[in-house]
Protein backbone atom coordinates (compact mmCIF):
# COMPACT_ATOMS: atom_id res chain seq x y z
CA UNK A 1 0.00 0.00 0.00
CA UNK A 2 0.81 3.55 -0.59
CA UNK A 3 0.60 7.04 -2.42
CA UNK A 4 -0.60 6.75 -5.93
CA UNK A 5 2.23 7.02 -7.95
CA UNK A 6 4.69 5.89 -4.95
CA UNK A 7 6.09 3.10 -6.82
CA UNK A 8 4.44 -0.05 -5.84
CA UNK A 9 3.82 -1.95 -9.23
CA UNK A 10 7.47 -1.05 -10.10
CA UNK A 11 8.40 -3.04 -6.83
CA UNK A 12 6.26 -5.90 -7.50
CA UNK A 13 7.95 -6.21 -11.36
CA UNK A 14 11.39 -5.75 -9.67
CA UNK A 15 10.18 -8.71 -7.61
CA UNK A 16 8.83 -10.79 -9.80
CA UNK A 17 11.66 -10.31 -11.92
CA UNK A 18 9.99 -8.41 -14.94
CA UNK A 19 11.08 -5.51 -16.38
CA UNK A 20 7.28 -4.11 -16.93
CA UNK A 21 4.64 -6.72 -16.70
CA UNK A 22 2.43 -4.25 -13.93
CA UNK A 23 2.15 -0.47 -15.90
CA UNK A 24 3.84 2.03 -14.11
CA UNK A 25 3.74 5.73 -14.72
CA UNK A 26 5.89 8.03 -11.99
CA UNK A 27 3.85 11.22 -13.33
CA UNK A 28 0.12 9.72 -12.46
CA UNK A 29 -1.46 7.01 -10.82
CA UNK A 30 -1.70 3.67 -12.96
CA UNK A 31 -3.60 1.13 -11.29
CA UNK A 32 -7.01 0.99 -10.73
CA UNK A 33 -8.34 -2.14 -9.96
CA UNK A 34 -7.22 -5.43 -7.23
CA UNK A 35 -4.47 -7.21 -9.24
CA UNK A 36 -3.79 -10.75 -8.22
CA UNK A 37 -0.12 -12.16 -9.20
CA UNK A 38 0.06 -15.64 -8.57
CA UNK A 39 2.32 -18.73 -10.15
CA UNK A 40 1.47 -20.20 -13.25
CA UNK A 41 1.12 -23.98 -12.64
CA UNK A 42 0.34 -24.32 -16.44
CA UNK A 43 3.73 -26.68 -18.20
CA UNK A 44 2.88 -25.45 -21.52
CA UNK A 45 5.18 -22.90 -22.35
CA UNK A 46 2.39 -20.86 -24.77
CA UNK A 47 0.72 -20.01 -21.70
CA UNK A 48 3.92 -19.22 -19.54
CA UNK A 49 1.83 -15.78 -18.88
CA UNK A 50 -1.78 -15.57 -18.62
CA UNK A 51 -4.39 -13.21 -17.20
CA UNK A 52 -8.03 -13.36 -16.11
CA UNK A 53 -10.26 -10.52 -16.48
CA UNK A 54 -13.03 -10.93 -14.36
CA UNK A 55 -16.65 -8.48 -14.88
CA UNK A 56 -18.74 -8.26 -12.40
CA UNK A 57 -22.57 -9.36 -13.70
CA UNK A 58 -25.17 -7.19 -14.65
CA UNK A 59 -27.09 -8.14 -11.36
CA UNK A 60 -24.28 -6.94 -9.37
CA UNK A 61 -23.75 -4.08 -11.62
CA UNK A 62 -27.65 -3.42 -11.66
CA UNK A 63 -27.38 -3.53 -7.83
CA UNK A 64 -24.45 -1.36 -7.35
CA UNK A 65 -26.46 1.24 -9.98
CA UNK A 66 -29.34 1.74 -7.81
CA UNK A 67 -27.27 2.07 -4.52
CA UNK A 68 -25.07 4.35 -6.03
CA UNK A 69 -28.29 6.54 -8.15
CA UNK A 70 -29.53 6.97 -4.42
CA UNK A 71 -25.91 8.30 -3.61
CA UNK A 72 -26.21 10.38 -5.84
CA UNK A 73 -29.63 11.54 -5.56
CA UNK A 74 -28.26 12.47 -1.52
CA UNK A 75 -25.22 15.03 -2.74
CA UNK A 76 -25.12 18.36 -3.36
CA UNK A 77 -24.20 19.20 -6.73
CA UNK A 78 -23.79 22.29 -6.20
CA UNK A 79 -21.44 22.88 -3.46
CA UNK A 80 -17.94 22.18 -3.10
CA UNK A 81 -16.61 18.90 -3.50
CA UNK A 82 -15.80 17.25 -0.32
CA UNK A 83 -12.15 15.65 0.11
CA UNK A 84 -13.22 12.84 1.92
CA UNK A 85 -14.27 9.79 0.25
CA UNK A 86 -17.69 9.97 1.42
CA UNK A 87 -20.34 7.79 -0.48
CA UNK A 88 -21.93 10.40 -1.92
CA UNK A 89 -18.72 11.49 -3.65
CA UNK A 90 -17.30 7.89 -4.31
CA UNK A 91 -20.55 7.19 -6.03
CA UNK A 92 -20.32 10.43 -8.82
CA UNK A 93 -17.06 9.81 -9.09
CA UNK A 94 -17.34 6.10 -9.88
CA UNK A 95 -20.77 7.02 -12.27
CA UNK A 96 -18.86 10.12 -14.02
CA UNK A 97 -16.15 7.54 -14.71
CA UNK A 98 -18.38 4.96 -16.25
CA UNK A 99 -20.93 7.08 -18.42
CA UNK A 100 -19.12 10.70 -19.18
CA UNK A 101 -21.67 11.70 -20.25
CA UNK A 102 -24.32 11.31 -17.90
CA UNK A 103 -25.97 14.65 -16.65
CA UNK A 104 -26.24 13.80 -12.86
CA UNK A 105 -28.39 15.90 -12.14
CA UNK A 106 -31.08 14.15 -14.83
CA UNK A 107 -30.72 11.49 -12.61
CA UNK A 108 -34.04 9.63 -11.17
CA UNK A 109 -34.69 6.77 -9.03
CA UNK A 110 -35.30 4.69 -11.72
CA UNK A 111 -32.50 5.73 -14.09
CA UNK A 112 -30.75 2.35 -13.83
CA UNK A 113 -32.59 -0.01 -15.90
CA UNK A 114 -31.91 3.17 -18.95
CA UNK A 115 -28.38 3.28 -18.11
CA UNK A 116 -27.86 -0.46 -17.83
CA UNK A 117 -28.58 -0.42 -22.00
CA UNK A 118 -25.75 1.36 -22.50
CA UNK A 119 -24.06 -0.66 -25.15
CA UNK A 120 -20.04 -0.13 -23.93
CA UNK A 121 -21.37 -1.26 -20.90
CA UNK A 122 -23.47 -3.93 -21.42
CA UNK A 123 -21.59 -5.97 -23.61
CA UNK A 124 -18.60 -6.82 -21.21
CA UNK A 125 -20.91 -7.43 -17.75
CA UNK A 126 -20.65 -10.70 -16.95
CA UNK A 127 -17.51 -11.63 -19.13
CA UNK A 128 -14.56 -13.25 -18.22
CA UNK A 129 -11.68 -12.07 -20.40
CA UNK A 130 -8.29 -14.64 -20.92
CA UNK A 131 -5.38 -13.63 -22.43
CA UNK A 132 -2.61 -15.75 -22.91
CA UNK A 133 1.15 -15.38 -23.83
CA UNK A 134 4.39 -17.32 -24.82
CA UNK A 135 7.71 -17.76 -22.29
CA UNK A 136 10.17 -14.74 -23.52
CA UNK A 137 6.53 -12.48 -24.17
CA UNK A 138 6.47 -10.56 -21.34
CA UNK A 139 6.23 -7.05 -22.96
CA UNK A 140 3.40 -8.16 -25.11
CA UNK A 141 1.37 -9.50 -22.59
CA UNK A 142 2.21 -6.33 -20.55
CA UNK A 143 0.70 -4.85 -23.60
CA UNK A 144 -2.61 -6.42 -23.76
CA UNK A 145 -3.11 -6.56 -19.80
CA UNK A 146 -2.73 -2.84 -19.62
CA UNK A 147 -6.52 -1.76 -20.53
CA UNK A 148 -7.68 -3.45 -18.02
CA UNK A 149 -5.20 -2.48 -15.18
CA UNK A 150 -4.21 0.89 -16.17
CA UNK A 151 -6.55 4.23 -14.90
CA UNK A 152 -5.47 5.97 -18.05
CA UNK A 153 -9.21 6.42 -20.33
CA UNK A 154 -7.41 6.50 -23.39
CA UNK A 155 -6.50 2.64 -22.88
CA UNK A 156 -10.23 1.43 -22.75
CA UNK A 157 -11.57 -0.70 -25.59
CA UNK A 158 -8.42 -1.92 -27.22
CA UNK A 159 -10.38 -5.24 -27.72
CA UNK A 160 -11.59 -5.23 -31.46
CA UNK A 161 -14.67 -6.16 -31.01
CA UNK A 162 -15.55 -2.70 -29.28
CA UNK A 163 -14.30 -0.90 -32.17
CA UNK A 164 -17.13 0.25 -32.70
CA UNK A 165 -18.42 1.31 -28.62
CA UNK A 166 -17.68 4.84 -27.28
CA UNK A 167 -14.66 4.51 -25.25
CA UNK A 168 -15.55 3.86 -21.28
CA UNK A 169 -12.56 2.63 -18.83
CA UNK A 170 -12.85 -0.42 -17.63
CA UNK A 171 -11.78 -0.45 -13.78
CA UNK A 172 -15.19 0.46 -12.61
CA UNK A 173 -16.45 -3.15 -14.15
CA UNK A 174 -13.70 -5.26 -13.24
CA UNK A 175 -13.63 -7.37 -10.02
CA UNK A 176 -10.44 -8.74 -10.35
CA UNK A 177 -7.39 -9.24 -12.39
CA UNK A 178 -5.27 -12.40 -11.47
CA UNK A 179 -2.00 -12.40 -13.33
CA UNK A 180 -0.45 -15.88 -13.41
CA UNK A 181 3.50 -16.19 -14.20
CA UNK A 182 6.60 -18.46 -13.94
CA UNK A 183 8.45 -15.94 -11.73
CA UNK A 184 10.16 -18.09 -9.02
CA UNK A 185 9.33 -15.66 -6.12
CA UNK A 186 5.72 -17.09 -6.60
CA UNK A 187 6.43 -20.57 -6.75
CA UNK A 188 5.22 -21.60 -2.97
CA UNK A 189 2.27 -20.37 -3.18
CA UNK A 190 2.69 -16.59 -2.45
CA UNK A 191 0.61 -14.20 -4.00
CA UNK A 192 1.02 -10.69 -4.47
CA UNK A 193 -1.46 -8.37 -4.91
CA UNK A 194 -1.01 -4.78 -6.66
CA UNK A 195 -4.07 -2.23 -5.57
CA UNK A 196 -4.61 1.16 -6.42
CA UNK A 197 -3.21 3.87 -4.24
CA UNK A 198 -3.81 5.32 -0.62
CA UNK A 199 -4.94 9.38 -1.78
CA UNK A 200 -6.00 8.74 -5.20
CA UNK A 201 -7.65 11.67 -6.39
CA UNK A 202 -10.09 9.60 -7.86
CA UNK A 203 -11.75 8.64 -4.25
CA UNK A 204 -13.48 5.83 -6.01
CA UNK A 205 -10.36 4.48 -6.79
CA UNK A 206 -9.15 5.27 -3.54
CA UNK A 207 -12.19 3.26 -1.99
CA UNK A 208 -11.21 -0.19 -3.50
CA UNK A 209 -7.83 -0.24 -2.07
CA UNK A 210 -8.86 0.73 1.32
CA UNK A 211 -11.48 -2.65 1.01
CA UNK A 212 -9.19 -5.03 -0.09
CA UNK A 213 -7.04 -4.44 2.87
CA UNK A 214 -9.34 -6.47 5.03
CA UNK A 215 -9.03 -9.52 3.39
CA UNK A 216 -5.03 -9.68 2.47
CA UNK A 217 -2.51 -11.75 5.07
CA UNK A 218 -0.16 -8.70 4.79
CA UNK A 219 0.62 -5.77 4.01
CA UNK A 220 3.55 -3.86 2.75
CA UNK A 221 3.57 0.29 3.25
CA UNK A 222 5.36 2.01 0.29
CA UNK A 223 6.86 5.67 0.34
CA UNK A 224 9.26 8.41 -0.39
CA UNK A 225 11.83 8.28 2.26
CA UNK A 226 11.61 12.15 1.94
CA UNK A 227 7.83 12.59 3.17
CA UNK A 228 7.51 9.46 4.91
CA UNK A 229 7.60 10.88 8.62
CA UNK A 230 5.10 13.23 7.48
CA UNK A 231 2.86 11.48 5.47
CA UNK A 232 -0.57 11.68 6.52
CA UNK A 233 -1.21 9.22 3.88
CA UNK A 234 1.31 6.51 5.42
CA UNK A 235 -0.21 7.11 9.32
CA UNK A 236 -3.99 6.21 7.84
CA UNK A 237 -2.67 3.22 6.46
CA UNK A 238 -1.05 1.84 9.38
CA UNK A 239 -3.59 2.76 11.83
CA UNK A 240 -6.43 0.42 9.28
CA UNK A 241 -3.43 -2.27 9.71
CA UNK A 242 -3.01 -1.71 13.20
CA UNK A 243 -6.92 -2.16 13.62
CA UNK A 244 -7.37 -5.35 11.12
CA UNK A 245 -4.40 -7.22 13.90
CA UNK A 246 -7.01 -6.44 16.68
CA UNK A 247 -10.05 -7.40 15.15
Amino acid sequence: MGQSGCGKSSVINAILDEEALLPCNCMEACTAVAVEIAWNVSADTSEAYKCVVEFITVEEWKEELESLIADVLSLDLGSRPNPLASDENVAAAKMKTVYPNLDLSSLIPDSAAELLNDDAVSGILGQQKVIKAAAGAGRYFASQIKPYIDSSNSSANSDPRARNLKKVPYWPLIKVVKLYTKSEVLSTGLVLVDLPGSGDSNVARAVVAEQYMQSVAAICIFADIKRALTNSVEYEISAINTQRIRQ
